[in-house]
């Protein structure tokens, strides 16, 4: 698979950040295995595995943070303002069904394309 299969302009910008940044280092694989240089196939090896590592403390975190609002004085207002105001409630339903149905769609209309790793 290569990066002109995928119609990056329909994914996310963030999608698209993340599939760029994925293909780049697979090519850094494939030149630091072609030049025969084991020590830049390590580094970037060792990069990929410490930013994978940030990016998930990055959201344990993030879980942490959200996790916590209940317990801040905050939260009792956003409560109240939700159960007194119809429209906040109104909003709330339609941005989730909003989401579930471009969920499916997604699901639905783009087909399955595993990543090189997990192809057999």
């Amino acid at each position: 698979m290569r990066p002109s299969d995928l119609v990056l302009y329909r994914l996310p910008v963030g999608w698209r950040w993340l599939v760029e940044s994925v293909w780049k280092l697979e090519h850094a694989f494939e030149r630091a295995k072609a030049k025969d240089k084991a020590e830049d196939d390590t580094r970037i090896r060792i990069f990929f595995v410490l930013a994978m590592f940030a990016a998930g403390f990055f959201t344990l975190a993030l879980g942490a943070i959200v996790s916590l609002l209940p317990a801040t004085p905050l939260y009792a207002l956003l409560i109240r303002a939700y159960e007194r105001q119809a429209a906040l409630q109104a909003v709330t339903v339609a941005a989730l069904v909003l989401v579930y149905v471009l969920a499916i769609a997604r699901a639905v209309t783009v087909p399955f394309q595993p990543f090189i790793y997990f192809r057999f």
